[in-house]
């Protein structure tokens, strides 16, 4: 798991984060990294306190606390230039908040892998299911299984600290390869895929599902990778209904996830570039997340889990992540990676920089993380196309690597059009769900969401 997710970190993005290179770095306002950052987390408490001893407190209530408290307009425009024209970040963005007056801290850790853990996922999504391990299910893609007993996976007949399980579940509803792996601490995963027998003949053959909001409306070189209309030629069910199959499933999972968000799942049967041509089918990919006190933990298209060098003796700890795929004839895929534990308030009401100061913070970071790129492309635009203030975990590998906090963070969504000598490509970021600045919405430091910190 740790192998899997591990990305090494471009030059242009550590400049997002390690401030101090260049003549930029004398000019930043963002605040350099560092683990007293979080021990000076301030509360609007001992504002307010203040506030009641003057006699100036009021308890009506507003609406929209948080927007006039921050004073962040619904909407954001800012049309920015750089290097001769070379670099530009196009900013027409809905700002998206949480609907609450005040945002806490959160201690949290890694959920702890057991039987128990793995008993539960099993419940939700493979209930009643006759399960088999690889080893002794014969033909998959056929209808012959082993007359060995089917059970639940047991992490007691292998080394708890180290598991790994990979089956076949023969449910009502089909037959699924079941992936589980725990074999890099704190590195969690649950993998489920349905059997496409009617579209795959060849075990061997690469297959697999991928979300599309990096691909939808995409040119590359002046082709279109796929439209929307292509998508819907593959689906046969509704999103309400998908959703609800969905929902009830990781309803039984305890573990108050709720539905983040959706978007489109495409099944795919080459190692090449997605496109309509090797496309089979599509399905609904609904993200969970958790909540906490009405404020979700924002979804990104990022694994986190990455380290800064191949050389590292870190033990990195990916987000939590529970995606499920739906399609005509029922769940599709499900992945469930690194569940957490959370725990107490850490600050109450913490204070929060203002978005004017968020801004700027954003708008000087485009231009100096994007530095090192124009070296590689003759021009790059940025599309951001929503900004949204949510949660996010961050941790201190150096420190302990299955515990952090629950911060609240801006993000910035988009896509990019860009050009090399090679290709061309223009996103115009409106099916987005990759982020590309990550803002402590705290102290207003800068998150590497590669890196989760």
């Amino acid at each position: 798991m740790k192998k899997k997710y591990v990305l090494m970190i471009a030059a242009g993005l550590c400049m997002a984060f390690l401030i101090g290179c260049g003549k930029k770095s004398d000019e930043s306002i963002v605040k350099k990294k560092s683990a007293d950052n979080v021990k000076s987390y301030e509360s609007m408490e001992d504002d307010r306190k203040d506030t009641e001893d003057d006699g100036k407190g009021t308890e009506e209530k507003e609406d929209d606390p948080l927007r006039k408290l921050l004073g962040a307009p619904e909407h954001y425009t800012n049309h920015a230039s750089y290097q001769d024209g070379e670099l530009v970040v196009d900013t027409d963005a809905d700002i998206i908040l949480p609907e609450v007056s005040s945002i806490n801290t959160y201690a949290v850790s890694a959920k702890k892998f057991n039987q128990e853990m793995v008993d539960t996922v099993s419940n939700a999504f493979l209930e009643n299911a006759n399960i088999y391990s690889t080893r002794t299910y014969v033909d998959p893609y056929g209808t012959v299984s082993s007359e060995n007993g089917a059970v639940l996976p047991d992490i007691h007949a292998v080394n708890e600290e180290r598991f790994r399980f990979g089956g076949v579940a023969e449910a009502a509803d089909g037959n699924y390869d079941i992936d589980i792996e725990y074999v890099a601490p704190p590195e969690t995963a649950f993998n489920l895929y349905r059997h496409k027998k009617d579209l795959v003949t060849d075990s061997q053959e690469y297959k697999n599902w991928r979300d599309a909001s990096s691909l939808l409306d995409v040119e590359e070189n002046g082709e279109i990778r796929l439209t929307e209309d292509d998508v819907k030629e593959f689906l046969d069910v509704s999103v309400e209904d998908a959703q609800k199959v969905a929902e009830e499933k990781v309803e039984k999972l305890g573990w108050g996830l709720e539905l983040y968000g959706w978007e489109y799942a495409v099944f795919h049967r080459s190692g090449g570039e997605v496109k309509r041509d090797n496309v089979s089918d599509a399905g609904y990919l609904f993200h969970f997340t958790r909540k906490q006190d009405g404020i979700p933990v924002t979804y990104t298209e990022s694994y986190g889990g990455s380290v800064e060098d191949m050389e590292s003796t870190w033990d990195p700890w990916s987000y939590e992540r529970c995606d499920v795929i739906v399609g005509g004839d029922g769940i599709q895929m499900v992945k469930i990676l690194c569940p957490y534990d959370v725990g107490d308030i850490q600050t109450e009401n913490v204070k929060l920089m203002d978005f004017e100061s968020i801004i700027k913070i954003y708008e000087q970071m485009m231009e100096v993380s994007n530095t090192d790129a124009l070296k590689y492309v003759k021009n790059r635009t940025y599309h951001i196309r929503r900004i949204t203030l949510g949660y996010s975990r961050v941790y201190d590998p150096k420190a302990d690597d299955d515990a952090g906090l629950l911060v609240p963070v801006w993000d910035f969504f988009g896509g990019y059009d860009s050009e090399s000598d090679s290709e061309e490509i223009k996103n115009n970021g409106e099916y987005s769900n990759r982020s590309f600045m990550t803002i402590n919405a705290i102290d207003g430091t800068i998150i590497n969401r590669e890196l989760g910190y």
